[in-house]
């Protein structure tokens, strides 16, 4: 009676095992990221062939805010979906409050190895604020967080000069929050170089 029990149990208990192992092993498959670098660039305005008037310069820079990192583990080495949150404190010259400018980007079908990401800040916006027509990298401070899946797996900080704890965490009145003004490489002049040297945004 009981080798027959156990004869049936069987099937039962390889069935179950097979599920442990796959739950985890799923679980081994989460996305890990590393060797996260933020640097901050300088980078004037393109000019391409053709020009809307041909006394058309390339006069201003932007900023550039710049990321590098590494995934590994994703399923199959493809991770859906990469997701960064950025965070740009600006301190103008003059004794205004700083302000926090902050932005998420979603990047698509991200294979295992490195990676790079970009964001910009216009040229008007550090004429007005810092009164300079080449940003001074001493003004700015970058954070940047990435996730997958809803999962915080990596942050990153820059910044030249001390600043406050947690600064991105910052709220008004402590800083003055801008929103639309970090912007991604599609809504700049930047938007058709360099195309297949970083990841695919996810569209809006």
């Amino acid at each position: 009676m009981k080798s027959h029990n156990a004869r049936q149990l069987s099937p039962c208990l390889a069935a179950l095992l097979l599920l442990l192992t796959y739950t985890v092993c799923a679980q081994d498959a989460r996305v890990r990221v590393g060797n996260v670098k933020v640097d901050l660039k300088t980078v004037r305005t393109p000019i391409f062939q053709s020009t809307s008037n041909p006394q058309a310069t390339s006069e201003y820079e932007w900023l550039q805010v710049y990321v590098e990192y590494e995934t590994a583990g994703a399923r199959r080495e493809w991770a859906d979906e990469i997701t960064i949150n950025w965070s740009v404190l600006v301190r103008p010259n003059n004794t205004a409050k700083p302000i926090l400018l902050q932005q998420t980007a979603t990047y698509v079908d991200v294979p295992d190895g490195k990676h790079r990401a970009v964001m910009y800040v216009r040229p008007g916006f550090i004429r007005r604020h810092c009164d300079t027509k080449t940003p001074n990298k001493s003004h700015f401070a970058a954070y940047v967080e990435i996730s997958s899946e809803g999962k915080n797996l990596a942050r990153e900080e820059y910044s030249r000069a001390a600043q406050p704890k947690g600064w991105w965490t910052a709220k008004e009145p402590a800083v003055r929050l801008v929103a639309g003004e970090l912007l991604a490489p599609d809504d700049t002049p930047f938007a058709a170089l360099d195309y297949d040297f970083y990841e695919h945004p996810k569209r809006k």
